[in-house]
């Protein structure tokens, strides 16, 4: 009986040390995850605006070229124009003159 006892007792002290030990290691655990999931959030942050960052770049780079190659398109689209213009003309004036010579009278 006092055998039974002691050992009931031995078994509540190490019941109620384990209990303890296991509160501490749970409360320990979580301030863990609590920690790592705020650094992980903040390193997912930085790398999000870090991302639009380039991304805005990449956007302003992509309109200045597609701007400068439009406006070198236009410009060769123009100079073709007046050129073909210029070459229509001057044909013209080669029919005009031509049908106003008088006929060969051979």
């Amino acid at each position: 009986m006092v055998n039974s006892v002691r050992l009931s007792a031995v078994c509540m002290v190490n019941s109620v040390r384990l209990s303890a030990m296991c509160m501490v290691n749970s409360v320990s655990l979580s301030a863990v995850c609590m920690f790592n999931s705020v650094r992980l959030s903040a390193v997912c942050m930085v790398n999000s605006v870090r991302l639009s960052a380039v991304c805005i770049f990449n956007s302003v780079r992509l309109s200045a070229v597609c701007m400068v190659n439009s406006v070198s398109l236009s410009a060769v689209c123009m100079f073709n124009s007046v050129h073909l213009s210029a070459v229509c003309m001057v044909n013209s004036l080669g029919l005009i003159s031509s049908s106003t010579d008088p006929p060969c009278n051979d």
